[in-house]
């Protein structure tokens, strides 16, 4: 499902659109597609889209349904299921698809301190296996980052302490977690320390209750203020800090996906990675970050590999989570993948990897059909200093052998000619 995706901008008029792939041996069209969405007090829909044109195989098609979505209830989860409903699919095993959409407004309420140059700030949290020295700012935001989750054990106390820069008498802190996952942190029992005033650093042991959510990311805020005994986990104050977490309290083992792997091709990054333990699974959360920016949600899908298409310059970084009926895992091992523009040469349908080339770098271009292709290496002057013939697949490898550091130009030459550029460092 391409939209709609999870975010605090969501309305009562989203479109719903899917992209459709023909995996089977023959070309499709006059079939229908359904979804339903429900927000957990039950069901809407179906709604019915015709699929006019065609799809051969092997190809993609990209659909809006007419049906807009309502997801304008801040802080709820919908449920969107996608339905193939083309007869005599050769495979039914993958016609339906299931995807979790929150609107996130509201969920969590705006909290900001006002640390600038010479006043106090947190300068380094840890509990656990945790340590996250931060320099000053009046907000961060670190929920999003799977190496600093938090996880804890039902009724076993792990020590958290909070140590400050440029600190001053009257300081105090004080730390809330979302136990129950509703949005907010004035539940009984959520405001799980204040600290006396004083320089700190302050040091508490935290301990999960038995009724807290479990194998679910919770948010915990930790507010550094000055001389406010009334601290409060909202609002903008004249000093100090916030700083938001994640906190996973652990209750059945749910084992994350292995093996994260990422593939370039054709100016897509291709994601594979390996189901946990061989078992089947309702489905996969992709998380996304862009430019060292905090991980979303971007995509819930059934199989073991995803597409992320034509991806801009910059740093990008994914990790994936299994969900199961009892909740979400922890996370996959995290791939991160930098674009640079020219660097990646993913242009005329031709991938080189890696590149910069270091000793070798492997080829991929579109050749389906298994033409006979001969591949020309040229320097920055145009001369000739490498060839390979009678490639008939859609991979090769290259050595570096004896090329010197530089720019180089590569051609592949047969029934179509590609053409990119990779650097010899």
């Amino acid at each position: 499902m391409i939209s709609p995706a999870s975010g605090d901008d969501l309305s009562a008029s989203e479109d719903v659109r899917v992209k459709l792939l023909n995996n089977g041996t023959t070309a499709q069209s006059g079939f229908d597609i359904q979804y339903t969405i429900d927000d957990g007090t039950g069901a809407l829909g179906p709604f019915t889209k015709t699929v006019t044109e065609t799809i051969n195989t092997g190809e993609f098609l990209e659909v809006t349904f007419d049906e807009q979505a309502d997801l304008s209830s801040p802080g709820t989860e919908y449920t969107i299921v996608i339905t193939s409903l083309l007869t005599g699919d050769e495979n039914a095993a993958n016609d339906v698809l299931t995807k979790i959409v929150q609107n996130t407004s509201g969920v969590y309420c705006y909290a900001s301190g006002s640390s600038s140059t010479g006043q106090e700030y947190i300068a380094n949290v840890t509990i656990g296996d945790i340590s996250n020295l931060s320099s000053a700012s009046q907000y961060a935001n670190y929920s999003g980052d799977p190496t600093l989750f938090i996880y804890l054990e039902p009724g076993v106390a792990s020590e958290l302490t909070i140590t400050l820069a440029n600190p001053y008498n009257a300081d105090l802190s004080a730390v809330w977690i979302d136990w129950n996952g509703n949005g907010d942190f004035y539940d009984t029992g959520e405001n799980v320390y204040i600290s006396p005033m004083g320089q700190g650093p302050y040091v508490t042991n935290i301990t999960a209750p038995d009724d807290a959510l479990h194998n679910t990311n919770l948010r915990m805020r930790i507010r550094l203020d000055y001389n406010n005994p009334a601290i409060d986990p909202c609002g903008t104050t004249s000093f100090g800090e916030v700083e938001d977490y994640t906190v996973i309290v652990s209750g059945v083992q749910l084992d994350p996906p292995t093996n994260l792997q990422y593939e370039l091709f054709e100016g897509d990054i291709n994601l594979t990675w390996d189901a946990p333990g061989g078992k089947d699974l309702p489905g996969y959360n992709v998380y996304y970050s862009y430019n060292l920016g905090n991980f979303e949600v971007i995509e819930y899908i059934s199989e073991t590999s995803y597409t992320f298409e034509e991806p801009e310059q910059g740093n990008h970084r994914f990790y994936i989570t299994a969900v199961y009926d009892e909740g979400e895992s922890v996370a996959s091992n995290i791939v991160e993948i930098v674009f640079t523009g020219t660097m990646e040469n993913m242009v005329d349908n031709i991938s080189i990897y890696p590149n910069p080339v270091l000793d070798f770098a492997t080829i991929k271009f579109r050749n389906s059909e298994n033409k006979v292709y001969n591949l020309i290496i040229r320097d920055i002057t145009g001369k000739t200093v490498k060839r390979k013939n009678n490639i008939t697949g859609s991979k090769t490898i290259i050595k570096k052998g004896n090329l010197k550091k530089g720019i180089y130009f590569i051609e592949l030459n047969g029934d179509k000619i590609f053409r990119s550029v990779f650097i010899i460092k």
